[in-house]
């Protein structure tokens, strides 16, 4: 299966992706760019017969030109850039924290848009 997902945090193994369970990831997985807080990816799972999860690679589709902290777990907005890809830069905007995957899926990115 493969899926769209925004990272909140990666460190030695641990993966931890906006919306999920911890992940722990083998040796043995390809990682194509750099695993860092906000960064949108392509995840490719399988799922095992016992019902456990196997990354088995990570592309990085888009990552943040600064680092932001992640949204708090608790609260009912998110600051996001939204359209970062127009010409003048995308617009700062607060959503739901329901919205943020649709927004993250289409390139949005959590924090104040950087231009």
């Amino acid at each position: 299966m493969n899926l769209t997902a925004t990272v909140l945090s990666f460190d030695g193994n641990r993966l931890q992706l906006l919306g999920w369970p911890p992940l722990v990831l083998d040796d043995d997985v390809d990682i194509d760019g750099e695993l860092r807080p906000n960064a949108t990816i392509l995840i490719q799972i399988c799922f095992n017969e016992d019902g456990t999860i196997e990354v088995v690679q990570i592309i990085i589709v888009f990552l943040p030109e600064m680092d932001v902290e992640p949204p708090p777990v608790e609260g009912h907005k998110v600051t996001i850039c939204h359209k970062p890809y127009k010409k003048k830069g995308g617009n700062t905007i607060n959503i739901s924290r329901s919205a943020l995957p649709a927004h993250l899926g289409h390139g949005d990115y959590i924090g104040a848009c950087s231009r």
